[in-house]
Protein backbone atom coordinates (compact mmCIF):
# COMPACT_ATOMS: atom_id res chain seq x y z
CA UNK A 1 0.00 0.00 0.00
CA UNK A 2 3.12 2.37 0.88
CA UNK A 3 4.35 1.81 -2.76
CA UNK A 4 1.24 2.75 -4.14
CA UNK A 5 0.33 5.99 -2.60
CA UNK A 6 3.96 7.21 -2.96
CA UNK A 7 5.18 5.78 -5.76
CA UNK A 8 3.49 6.47 -8.81
CA UNK A 9 5.78 4.88 -10.82
CA UNK A 10 3.73 1.45 -9.82
CA UNK A 11 0.48 2.51 -9.46
CA UNK A 12 -0.64 1.22 -12.19
CA UNK A 13 1.02 -1.98 -12.27
CA UNK A 14 0.20 -2.77 -8.87
CA UNK A 15 -3.71 -1.64 -9.02
CA UNK A 16 -4.78 -5.19 -9.38
CA UNK A 17 -2.66 -6.56 -6.47
CA UNK A 18 -4.08 -3.29 -4.51
CA UNK A 19 -7.32 -3.98 -4.87
CA UNK A 20 -7.25 -7.98 -4.11
CA UNK A 21 -5.65 -7.09 -0.82
CA UNK A 22 -8.08 -4.42 -0.43
CA UNK A 23 -10.86 -6.92 -0.69
CA UNK A 24 -8.92 -9.47 1.73
CA UNK A 25 -9.19 -6.87 4.92
CA UNK A 26 -12.64 -6.00 4.11
CA UNK A 27 -14.15 -8.86 5.82
CA UNK A 28 -11.99 -8.98 8.72
CA UNK A 29 -12.64 -5.39 9.46
CA UNK A 30 -16.32 -6.48 9.47
CA UNK A 31 -15.72 -9.06 12.02
CA UNK A 32 -15.41 -5.87 14.81
CA UNK A 33 -19.03 -5.30 13.85
CA UNK A 34 -19.78 -8.82 15.84
CA UNK A 35 -17.97 -9.40 19.10
CA UNK A 36 -17.83 -12.34 20.43
CA UNK A 37 -20.64 -12.27 22.94
CA UNK A 38 -20.91 -16.38 24.10
CA UNK A 39 -24.44 -16.66 21.93
CA UNK A 40 -24.49 -19.66 18.92
CA UNK A 41 -26.27 -17.15 16.53
CA UNK A 42 -22.99 -14.56 16.78
CA UNK A 43 -20.17 -17.26 16.71
CA UNK A 44 -21.94 -18.58 13.51
CA UNK A 45 -22.11 -15.34 11.99
CA UNK A 46 -18.22 -15.04 12.70
CA UNK A 47 -17.67 -18.27 11.21
CA UNK A 48 -19.11 -17.52 7.95
CA UNK A 49 -17.55 -13.80 7.68
CA UNK A 50 -14.02 -15.98 8.61
CA UNK A 51 -14.85 -18.16 5.84
CA UNK A 52 -15.61 -15.53 3.12
CA UNK A 53 -12.58 -14.14 3.79
CA UNK A 54 -10.40 -17.10 3.14
CA UNK A 55 -12.18 -17.94 0.54
CA UNK A 56 -10.95 -14.40 -1.40
CA UNK A 57 -7.64 -14.66 0.29
CA UNK A 58 -7.36 -18.42 -1.38
CA UNK A 59 -8.64 -17.57 -5.08
CA UNK A 60 -7.28 -13.96 -4.73
CA UNK A 61 -4.34 -14.37 -7.25
CA UNK A 62 -6.27 -16.30 -9.81
CA UNK A 63 -8.56 -13.32 -10.44
CA UNK A 64 -5.45 -11.08 -10.48
CA UNK A 65 -4.34 -11.96 -13.10
CA UNK A 66 -7.04 -12.05 -15.62
CA UNK A 67 -7.95 -8.37 -13.79
CA UNK A 68 -4.43 -7.12 -15.22
CA UNK A 69 -5.38 -8.71 -18.73
CA UNK A 70 -8.58 -7.12 -19.13
CA UNK A 71 -6.41 -3.86 -17.78
CA UNK A 72 -4.28 -4.07 -21.07
CA UNK A 73 -7.26 -4.18 -23.24
CA UNK A 74 -9.07 -1.17 -21.63
CA UNK A 75 -6.50 1.16 -21.12
CA UNK A 76 -4.11 3.44 -23.03
CA UNK A 77 -0.71 2.78 -24.60
CA UNK A 78 1.16 4.69 -21.78
CA UNK A 79 -0.45 2.43 -19.28
CA UNK A 80 -0.01 -0.77 -21.40
CA UNK A 81 3.65 0.10 -20.91
CA UNK A 82 3.44 0.78 -17.35
CA UNK A 83 2.04 -2.78 -17.13
CA UNK A 84 4.30 -4.68 -19.15
CA UNK A 85 7.32 -2.53 -19.28
CA UNK A 86 9.61 -4.66 -16.38
CA UNK A 87 10.86 -0.99 -15.13
CA UNK A 88 7.49 0.03 -13.91
CA UNK A 89 7.14 -3.89 -12.39
CA UNK A 90 7.51 -4.61 -8.74
CA UNK A 91 10.57 -7.21 -8.69
CA UNK A 92 9.70 -10.47 -6.75
CA UNK A 93 12.60 -12.54 -4.66
CA UNK A 94 11.64 -15.63 -5.59
CA UNK A 95 14.07 -17.44 -3.41
CA UNK A 96 12.67 -15.27 -0.58
CA UNK A 97 9.29 -16.27 -1.47
CA UNK A 98 10.20 -20.24 -1.55
CA UNK A 99 11.76 -20.40 1.64
CA UNK A 100 9.24 -18.76 3.56
CA UNK A 101 6.90 -20.57 2.10
CA UNK A 102 8.76 -24.19 3.39
CA UNK A 103 8.84 -22.05 6.83
CA UNK A 104 5.41 -22.31 6.41
CA UNK A 105 5.18 -26.06 5.87
CA UNK A 106 7.91 -26.41 9.30
CA UNK A 107 5.62 -24.36 11.44
CA UNK A 108 2.61 -26.75 10.37
CA UNK A 109 5.03 -30.04 10.86
CA UNK A 110 5.02 -28.75 14.30
CA UNK A 111 1.59 -29.31 15.36
CA UNK A 112 2.37 -33.06 14.65
CA UNK A 113 5.77 -33.30 16.36
CA UNK A 114 3.65 -31.90 19.65
CA UNK A 115 1.08 -33.73 18.95
CA UNK A 116 1.76 -36.33 21.86
CA UNK A 117 2.41 -33.50 24.36
CA UNK A 118 -0.59 -33.95 26.89
CA UNK A 119 -1.42 -34.15 30.32
CA UNK A 120 -0.71 -37.36 31.55
CA UNK A 121 1.27 -38.91 34.35
CA UNK A 122 5.11 -39.48 33.92
CA UNK A 123 4.34 -43.10 34.79
CA UNK A 124 2.33 -43.60 32.28
CA UNK A 125 4.72 -42.19 29.33
CA UNK A 126 6.03 -46.08 29.14
CA UNK A 127 2.62 -47.43 28.00
CA UNK A 128 2.49 -45.02 24.52
CA UNK A 129 6.15 -44.25 23.81
CA UNK A 130 6.03 -46.46 21.12
CA UNK A 131 3.32 -44.64 19.20
CA UNK A 132 4.97 -41.49 20.37
CA UNK A 133 8.08 -42.52 18.20
CA UNK A 134 6.11 -43.05 15.32
CA UNK A 135 4.04 -39.95 15.13
CA UNK A 136 7.58 -38.24 15.35
CA UNK A 137 9.01 -40.45 12.79
CA UNK A 138 5.73 -39.87 10.52
CA UNK A 139 6.24 -36.08 11.09
CA UNK A 140 10.01 -36.20 10.20
CA UNK A 141 9.43 -38.51 7.11
CA UNK A 142 7.37 -35.72 5.69
CA UNK A 143 9.52 -33.04 6.63
CA UNK A 144 12.28 -35.39 4.97
CA UNK A 145 9.75 -35.68 1.63
CA UNK A 146 8.84 -31.66 1.18
CA UNK A 147 12.22 -30.45 1.33
CA UNK A 148 14.04 -33.48 -0.96
CA UNK A 149 11.39 -32.60 -3.74
CA UNK A 150 11.79 -28.93 -3.37
CA UNK A 151 15.58 -28.67 -3.74
CA UNK A 152 15.94 -30.98 -6.16
CA UNK A 153 19.12 -29.05 -8.60
CA UNK A 154 17.84 -31.03 -12.14
CA UNK A 155 14.68 -28.47 -12.46
CA UNK A 156 13.15 -25.10 -12.95
CA UNK A 157 11.09 -23.76 -10.46
CA UNK A 158 7.76 -23.77 -10.43
CA UNK A 159 7.49 -20.00 -9.87
CA UNK A 160 10.58 -19.22 -12.51
CA UNK A 161 8.26 -21.41 -15.15
CA UNK A 162 5.22 -19.47 -15.81
CA UNK A 163 2.85 -17.18 -14.15
CA UNK A 164 0.02 -20.09 -13.84
CA UNK A 165 2.78 -23.04 -12.14
CA UNK A 166 3.88 -20.10 -9.83
CA UNK A 167 -0.22 -19.45 -8.89
CA UNK A 168 -0.55 -23.16 -8.58
CA UNK A 169 2.63 -23.75 -6.56
CA UNK A 170 1.36 -21.40 -3.81
CA UNK A 171 -1.97 -22.41 -4.13
CA UNK A 172 -1.13 -26.23 -3.48
CA UNK A 173 0.62 -25.39 -0.26
CA UNK A 174 -2.74 -24.09 1.17
CA UNK A 175 -4.12 -27.82 0.97
CA UNK A 176 -0.60 -29.38 1.89
CA UNK A 177 -0.27 -27.19 4.96
CA UNK A 178 -4.26 -27.47 6.44
CA UNK A 179 -3.90 -31.62 5.30
CA UNK A 180 -0.80 -31.52 7.48
CA UNK A 181 -2.10 -29.60 10.61
CA UNK A 182 -5.10 -31.55 10.83
CA UNK A 183 -2.52 -34.77 10.78
CA UNK A 184 -0.99 -33.78 13.84
CA UNK A 185 -4.45 -32.71 15.28
CA UNK A 186 -5.96 -35.88 14.87
CA UNK A 187 -2.56 -37.40 16.13
CA UNK A 188 -2.99 -35.65 19.49
CA UNK A 189 -6.59 -37.66 20.69
CA UNK A 190 -5.62 -41.04 18.87
CA UNK A 191 -2.36 -41.06 21.14
CA UNK A 192 -4.79 -40.14 24.48
CA UNK A 193 -7.37 -43.04 23.03
CA UNK A 194 -4.29 -45.31 23.19
CA UNK A 195 -2.77 -44.00 26.76
CA UNK A 196 -6.90 -44.53 27.93
CA UNK A 197 -6.27 -48.22 27.01
CA UNK A 198 -2.92 -48.78 28.48
CA UNK A 199 -4.32 -47.57 31.54
CA UNK A 200 -7.30 -48.94 31.68
CA UNK A 201 -8.64 -45.86 32.28
CA UNK A 202 -12.74 -45.95 32.48
CA UNK A 203 -14.55 -44.99 30.03
CA UNK A 204 -12.25 -46.04 27.64
CA UNK A 205 -12.64 -43.61 24.54
CA UNK A 206 -13.27 -45.91 21.11
CA UNK A 207 -11.52 -45.02 17.69
CA UNK A 208 -14.23 -43.61 15.91
CA UNK A 209 -14.07 -43.75 12.08
CA UNK A 210 -14.23 -40.18 12.15
CA UNK A 211 -10.77 -40.15 13.72
CA UNK A 212 -9.77 -43.16 10.76
CA UNK A 213 -10.98 -41.11 7.97
CA UNK A 214 -9.24 -37.63 9.04
CA UNK A 215 -5.73 -39.37 9.25
CA UNK A 216 -5.79 -41.46 5.83
CA UNK A 217 -7.26 -38.74 4.50
CA UNK A 218 -4.55 -36.16 6.02
CA UNK A 219 -1.97 -37.98 4.70
CA UNK A 220 -3.75 -38.97 1.74
CA UNK A 221 -3.88 -35.35 0.63
CA UNK A 222 -0.01 -34.60 1.75
CA UNK A 223 0.92 -37.24 -0.49
CA UNK A 224 -1.08 -35.56 -3.17
CA UNK A 225 0.10 -32.18 -3.02
CA UNK A 226 3.79 -33.45 -3.21
CA UNK A 227 3.10 -34.93 -6.30
CA UNK A 228 1.45 -31.65 -7.42
CA UNK A 229 4.24 -29.41 -6.38
CA UNK A 230 6.60 -31.73 -8.44
CA UNK A 231 4.71 -31.55 -11.85
CA UNK A 232 4.96 -28.54 -11.56
CA UNK A 233 8.65 -28.21 -11.66
CA UNK A 234 10.27 -28.62 -14.83
CA UNK A 235 13.34 -29.83 -15.69
CA UNK A 236 16.61 -28.70 -17.75
CA UNK A 237 17.28 -30.73 -20.08
CA UNK A 238 20.55 -28.72 -21.21
CA UNK A 239 21.71 -29.52 -17.24
CA UNK A 240 20.55 -33.02 -17.35
CA UNK A 241 23.42 -35.20 -17.60
CA UNK A 242 23.37 -37.88 -20.09
CA UNK A 243 23.26 -41.01 -17.69
CA UNK A 244 23.05 -43.56 -20.46
CA UNK A 245 26.44 -42.48 -22.28
CA UNK A 246 29.34 -44.35 -21.50
CA UNK A 247 32.66 -42.18 -21.04
CA UNK A 248 35.27 -42.10 -23.72
CA UNK A 249 38.16 -43.93 -22.49
CA UNK A 250 40.22 -43.36 -25.93
CA UNK A 251 43.62 -41.18 -25.57
CA UNK A 252 44.34 -38.36 -27.46
CA UNK A 253 46.98 -38.10 -29.88
CA UNK A 254 48.95 -35.86 -27.43
CA UNK A 255 48.80 -38.25 -24.73
CA UNK A 256 50.81 -40.89 -26.66
CA UNK A 257 54.10 -39.29 -25.88
CA UNK A 258 54.41 -37.16 -29.10
CA UNK A 259 55.83 -34.40 -27.37
CA UNK A 260 58.33 -34.21 -24.49
CA UNK A 261 55.41 -34.14 -21.66
CA UNK A 262 53.82 -37.34 -23.30
CA UNK A 263 54.70 -39.73 -20.41
CA UNK A 264 53.16 -37.18 -17.92
CA UNK A 265 50.30 -36.87 -19.83
CA UNK A 266 49.83 -40.65 -20.50
CA UNK A 267 50.13 -40.91 -16.89
CA UNK A 268 47.45 -38.50 -16.34
CA UNK A 269 45.09 -39.81 -18.85
CA UNK A 270 45.40 -43.74 -17.46
CA UNK A 271 44.55 -42.41 -13.70
CA UNK A 272 41.50 -40.16 -15.33
CA UNK A 273 40.35 -43.58 -17.18
CA UNK A 274 40.58 -45.30 -13.52
CA UNK A 275 38.77 -43.12 -11.76
CA UNK A 276 36.03 -43.29 -14.64
CA UNK A 277 35.88 -47.17 -14.36
CA UNK A 278 35.39 -46.83 -10.78
CA UNK A 279 32.73 -44.22 -10.92
CA UNK A 280 29.09 -45.54 -10.32
CA UNK A 281 27.10 -45.87 -13.46
CA UNK A 282 23.27 -44.67 -12.88
CA UNK A 283 19.96 -45.59 -14.68
CA UNK A 284 18.57 -43.42 -16.48
CA UNK A 285 15.90 -41.29 -14.18
CA UNK A 286 12.03 -42.25 -14.25
CA UNK A 287 9.38 -40.84 -16.93
CA UNK A 288 7.62 -38.18 -15.83
CA UNK A 289 4.84 -40.09 -16.88
CA UNK A 290 6.26 -43.00 -14.69
CA UNK A 291 6.47 -40.36 -11.90
CA UNK A 292 3.35 -39.90 -12.01
CA UNK A 293 1.81 -43.34 -12.02
CA UNK A 294 4.30 -44.45 -8.91
CA UNK A 295 2.81 -41.25 -6.69
CA UNK A 296 -0.69 -41.39 -7.80
CA UNK A 297 -0.48 -45.69 -6.95
CA UNK A 298 0.84 -44.93 -3.47
CA UNK A 299 -1.77 -41.63 -3.09
CA UNK A 300 -4.37 -44.79 -4.40
CA UNK A 301 -2.86 -46.57 -1.68
CA UNK A 302 -3.17 -44.48 1.26
CA UNK A 303 -7.30 -43.52 0.63
CA UNK A 304 -7.98 -47.13 -0.51
CA UNK A 305 -6.39 -48.49 2.49
CA UNK A 306 -7.51 -45.94 4.75
CA UNK A 307 -11.34 -45.35 3.29
CA UNK A 308 -11.82 -49.48 2.65
CA UNK A 309 -11.12 -50.76 5.75
CA UNK A 310 -13.66 -49.94 8.38
CA UNK A 311 -12.49 -48.85 11.84
CA UNK A 312 -13.05 -52.06 13.92
CA UNK A 313 -9.89 -53.68 12.20
CA UNK A 314 -7.90 -50.79 13.27
CA UNK A 315 -5.97 -49.35 15.93
CA UNK A 316 -3.81 -46.60 16.98
CA UNK A 317 -0.90 -48.78 16.76
CA UNK A 318 -1.74 -50.18 13.16
CA UNK A 319 -2.99 -46.63 11.93
CA UNK A 320 0.11 -45.29 12.96
CA UNK A 321 2.59 -47.66 11.65
CA UNK A 322 1.09 -47.80 8.52
CA UNK A 323 1.90 -43.71 7.96
CA UNK A 324 5.39 -44.42 9.35
CA UNK A 325 5.85 -47.66 7.06
CA UNK A 326 5.04 -45.54 3.91
CA UNK A 327 6.84 -42.12 4.96
CA UNK A 328 9.68 -44.24 5.64
CA UNK A 329 9.43 -46.66 2.32
CA UNK A 330 9.39 -42.97 0.70
CA UNK A 331 12.53 -41.42 2.24
CA UNK A 332 14.14 -44.84 1.58
CA UNK A 333 13.30 -44.75 -2.04
CA UNK A 334 14.86 -41.28 -2.01
CA UNK A 335 17.78 -41.65 -0.15
CA UNK A 336 18.49 -45.39 -1.70
CA UNK A 337 17.31 -45.72 -4.92
CA UNK A 338 16.75 -42.30 -6.19
CA UNK A 339 17.06 -42.99 -10.02
CA UNK A 340 14.32 -45.25 -9.70
CA UNK A 341 11.86 -42.75 -7.81
CA UNK A 342 9.70 -39.85 -8.61
CA UNK A 343 10.49 -37.39 -5.61
CA UNK A 344 13.99 -37.16 -6.77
Amino acid sequence: MTVFIFNRKFMTSILPLFVQRLATTIPYAVLFAFPVDGSTSRENTRIHIWVVAAVIELFGPFLWVPAQLILLRKVGNAHRTALINPAFLLESDIEHMAERTGALYVFALGVVAVSFLFTMKNSGADSVVGVMILALLIGYNLNHIYFRSEAGSHYKHALRRAWYTGILWTFFHYPLVIATLSLGAIMSPMINIRFSAAEQIVPVETLHSDYKNIYFGSLGVCYLCFAALKILHQEHPDQTPDKTKQPDNKLSDNSRGDSGGGGTEIAESKQLIKKKKHKRNKVPNLSHNTRIALVAALTCLIFAVGFGVSEKYWSVDSMFGFGAAVTSFSVFMMECMDDYFFFS
